[in-house]
């Protein structure tokens, strides 16, 4: 998590709580002053709320989700469904109020609705918070946003076809609140706590859950120094006084406005602000975070690793105490090194430049590989190709060169091989690596059961591509390794 949000620094405690007085005189205001409206009768106003929430409500749940795919933190998701959920239950009653499908005067539908909503996007809401350290990893972001969403999904489908269809059997009728006032439209002021006694409880235990919630978040923005949590404490804290004046001013009609409305359209317009400023900014910096990662680690296992082997060399060349023949074959193997990291960076650039290698070169490099690695090691390397492809992905020929280098290094260091046969073929949308040598083998189920750093290096590089291994060895008949890459990447789902 980041500190820094176009240059400014996190609010810290004392602004939070600034805040909260600003919110807190303001309700303390509109439900205490006598006569100041908390709800008037405006039938267009109110359904151009309902249908502007509905869809702000969607909009965050699908920026939420696709931040979620990105970056992989579980905050994003449940945060996300949990404004998605709001969006629906806007936008059902929207249809609700369209169709006509409740008699005037009894809402009470339209108010269970409401009341359902809430308490699942919050409960999502405290999910989120309670996973805020969770972090998805790649391959199994799909499997976990599908098992999670479809869960709420579910919840939803059954909780809203259940008020539906029950509608004012669901739970005794509600008592209408200020009658004469609702009667002849009028606006509604003050406090109204002529409500049933279940709904207070409910509408009460929201209010707290959501009261725990943003005072969550905003510890927690205030330990992580990260602006997006900053935006979600500020926006549930004006969720938290939208449900405080729900709870005072009793049951408002879908054809009036409130100021519980005004609270929440200003929580969506902060969310809004912050994901437009910086959803971008934080797709970018990740995305340029991860491809520095990859380079370092391309360099790392490339480039770096033949300038030590340079280097030694270099150091061989200097020692008196070597004959002539040494130091011609020192300075021999010195050359082809850097040969070899030329070929190297000239290839790092070409991946830069384009992300894409020619059949032609992708072979050319592993040849050079194959005879820079007979040249260091003293043993015969010999390699076949078969078939071809048109272009390769540049991290296809970089995980193919370190999955082989590991695989040679296995065959002379474990096996102590003197010959290495590479055999490479290409068919639609995949590329098979075969390479087979005539060392002292060993056993298979000790291999497998192995959890030595160079089997794990291999198997790791091709579960990211979700690419397959397999072994073939016998003691004392030398050992054959496949190898199964995608050309290109598929995703790998955990259970």
């Amino acid at each position: 998590m980041r500190a820094r949000f176009l240059g400014a620094r996190v609010p810290k405690p004392v602004r939070y709580a600034a805040l909260w007085l600003v919110l807190a005189a303001l309700s303390l205001a509109a439900l205490l002053v006598p006569g100041f409206p908390t709800a008037a009768h405006n039938p267009p106003l109110a359904m151009a709320v309902i249908t502007m929430s509905g869809a702000v409500g969607l909009a965050l749940f699908q920026l939420r989700t696709l931040r979620f795919g990105v970056l992989g933190q579980a905050l994003d998701l449940f945060v996300g469904l949990a404004f998605g959920t709001l969006g629906f239950a806007n936008l059902l009653v929207r249809v609700l109020a369209l169709a006509d499908s409740t008699p005037p005067g009894h809402v009470d539908t339209i108010l269970f609705l409401f009341l359902f909503a809430r308490i699942v996007a919050t409960v999502l809401f405290l999910a989120g918070l309670a996973r805020v350290e969770q972090v998805i990893p790649v391959e199994a972001r799909t499997w976990y946003g599908l098992r999670i969403a479809g869960a709420v999904a579910a919840v939803l489908v059954i909780g809203t076809t259940s008020i539906v269809l029950a509608g004012d059997q669901l739970l005794p009728r509600v008592d209408e609140a200020a009658p004469g006032q609702l009667a002849v439209a009028a606006v509604i002021s003050g406090p109204q706590l002529e409500q049933e006694t279940w709904l207070l409880l409910i509408r009460g235990s929201t209010c707290m859950l959501l009261l725990f919630a943003a005072l969550g978040y905003a510890s927690l923005s205030a330990r992580s120094g990260d602006w997006d949590v900053v935006s979600l404490a500020v926006a549930l804290t004006l969720l938290f006084f939208s449900q405080l004046h729900t709870l005072l001013g009793g049951r408002v009609p879908v054809d009036y406005v409130s100021t519980a409305d005004a609270f929440g359209l200003a929580a969506y317009a902060v969310l809004v602000y912050h994901l437009v400023a910086r959803f971008t900014g934080d797709i970018a910096d990740r995305a340029s975070g991860a491809e520095r990662l990859r380079l370092s680690r391309e360099l790392h296992d490339g480039l770096a690793q033949q300038l030590s082997l340079l280097n030694l060399c270099l150091d061989r060349l200097g020692a008196p105490q070597r004959s002539p023949q040494q130091h011609a074959h020192d300075l021999h193997t010195a050359r082809r090194l850097v040969e070899a990291a030329a070929l190297e960076a000239d290839q790092a650039i070409t991946a830069l430049r384009s992300g894409t290698v020619t059949w032609e070169a992708f072979v050319q490099a592993v040849a050079t590989f194959a005879e820079e690695f007979a040249e260091n090691h003293e043993v015969e390397v010999e390699l076949a190709t078969h078939g071809g492809a048109p272009i390769l992905d540049a991290e296809v020929q970089a995980e193919v060169l370190r999955i082989l280098h590991e695989a040679c290094s296995n065959s002379i260091r474990h096996g102590a091989a003197t010959r290495i046969e590479v055999r490479l073929a290409a068919s639609p949308g995949w590329l098979r690596m075969q390479v087979q040598d005539n060392g002292g083998g060993f056993d298979l189920s000790l291999a497998l059961a192995s959890t030595g750093v160079g089997v794990r290096s291999i198997t790791e590089r091709l579960h990211r591509r979700g690419g397959t291994l397999r072994f073939n060895s016998t003691p004392g008949q030398g050992a054959t390794l496949f190898v199964a890459l995608p050309l290109v990447r598929r995703r790998v789902l955990r259970r």
